[in-house]
């Protein structure tokens, strides 16, 4: 009888670890769950698209060298039209999402400034009118930096192919009206084409199940390649 109790204190202990192996967890149904959920989950969306309207505001503008022009030229400036550096603005863009923190832009803007125009006369009583409108385009690339996991706070990054167009027009009684006008120069005339920089930031307000309000503010340097610049700020979708 000794050396049957060994198997039958084994037995039992056999039995119960068999039991524990065959029947699963908890522990292990819920993680079961969890995997069957994050399989059946849909993907997270990679590609947007949006647009935004806004306002423009031109740096660099200056008329000091028009008038000098005209002052050599025996005319005093005798009426200025109030130049308005704020330009509406467009834009639409595609997005995609690199990760939770970061974004890649692909984007296109365009600007129209009114024009501005500036009256001279001369002690002959000759009356010029110097006039130039003001347009600008620009398609650029951009990567949006996220300093918190899928925040909606970001910074922007970026270069732009952009152009940029100052267009004279001069009217006026004189006799030599267009050997005056060939005179008439201004920093940037005529339609400039070339690359330069941009840097923003802004942020992303949910809206919906999957609609986004972004608000950005952004500076754009070397306009076609110039040396004007803009700030821009613009609310889309």
């Amino acid at each position: 009888m000794k050396k049957l109790w060994p198997v039958a204190l084994a037995l039992p202990v056999f039995s119960i670890s068999v039991y524990a192996e065959d029947e699963p967890s908890a522990t292990t149904q819920v993680d079961a769950i969890l995997a069957e959920k994050v399989k059946n989950a849909p993907a997270a969306k990679k590609w947007y698209v949006g647009g935004a309207v806004g306002l423009g505001i031109l740096q660099g503008w200056n008329t000091d060298a028009v008038d000098h022009y005209y002052f050599t030229q025996g005319y005093t400036n005798t009426k200025s039209s109030i130049f308005d550096t704020k330009w509406y603005e467009g834009a639409i863009y595609i997005g995609y999402k690199l990760s939770d923190f970061q974004d890649i832009d692909l984007g296109f803007t365009m600007n129209n400034g009114d024009d501005t125009q500036r009256e001279y006369t001369n002690i002959n009583g000759d009356k010029i009118t110097s006039s130039r409108g003001i347009n600008f385009s620009a398609l650029y690339v951009a990567t949006l930096l996220r300093p918190v996991p899928r925040g909606g706070l970001y910074f922007k990054l970026g270069a732009h192919v952009s152009q940029f167009g100052i267009h004279k027009t001069v009217t006026g009684t004189p006799a030599n009206l267009g050997s005056i006008a060939a005179g008439d120069q201004m920093l940037g005339d005529g339609t400039s084409t070339g690359v330069g920089s941009l840097l923003g930031f802004g942020f992303d307000f949910r809206a919906g199940k999957d609609g986004i309000l972004r608000l950005e503010l952004n500076h754009y340097y070397r306009l076609g390649g110039t040396s004007y610049e803009k700030h821009s700020l613009n609310a889309g979708l």
